[in-house]
């Protein structure tokens, strides 16, 4: 069950916290069938789709590019395309690889090449529609449960919840705090513990659940 679909499910928008940020196990298809197309444009039809990328794009991810601000593209299945990441350290790496390559420095067109931030619900639709991978934080994919140093490239990007705890939205509904980051929702559970009186008694009742942004 995807994060979206659960935000839909219950009613209200999503929230996602943590900027600066980190992805689970299954291997995520890079190249779309016309099922998942039809699916995403779907998704993006909807009603409740423009609150949500709304929501989303308050957070960034971040590619390499140029300095007219053209991402850096990546031979995916035969098709060139983006990679934003998650993880602005992550994205920190590729572009020194990228300085370090000269047959990308090099490259006409790729002068002036830097790390910029990028939308993550405008992201997120790249995604869904085959034009863009995201690539998870190494942290996150191996919190989530991924075998460790497995490359997070093509899997997909875990978020971090806990079912037992919600905050009040704009329009006053309950919305499922989501975390790019498994710390920060074992931050938030211990606050809302600390809340409570400090009572451990019911501290397993206060799990994390691993969900998915696909």
């Amino acid at each position: 069950v995807s994060q979206l679909q659960l935000a839909w499910a219950f009613a209200s928008s999503l929230v996602i916290s943590g900027a600066e940020t980190h992805r689970t196990t299954v291997v995520r298809h890079l190249s779309s069938s016309a099922a998942d197309e039809a699916s995403a444009d779907e998704l993006f039809a909807s009603a409740g789709w423009p609150a949500i990328k709304k929501d989303l794009d308050e957070l960034p991810v971040f590619t390499v590019a140029n300095e007219k601000g053209q991402p850096l593209q990546y031979s995916v299945g035969g098709t060139a395309m983006p990679f934003f990441f998650v993880d602005l350290d992550a994205a920190r790496e590729e572009l020194l690889k990228a300085k370090a390559d000269s047959t990308i420095s090099d490259m006409k067109g790729m002068e002036g090449i830097d790390i910029i931030p990028f939308p993550l619900g405008d992201a997120f639709m790249m995604m869904e529609t085959g034009k863009a991978v995201v690539v998870p934080s190494q942290k996150a994919i191996e919190d989530a449960g991924a075998p460790k140093d497995v490359s997070p490239v093509g899997q997909q990007v875990p978020l971090f919840s806990c079912m037992e705890i919600t905050q009040e939205g704009r329009d006053g509904k309950p919305l499922l705090p989501l975390f790019f980051v498994k710390q920060e929702v074992q931050d938030a559970i211990d606050e809302a513990l600390e809340i409570d009186g400090g009572d451990d008694t019911n501290k397993d009742e206060f799990a994390v659940t691993v969900l998915s942004l696909q």
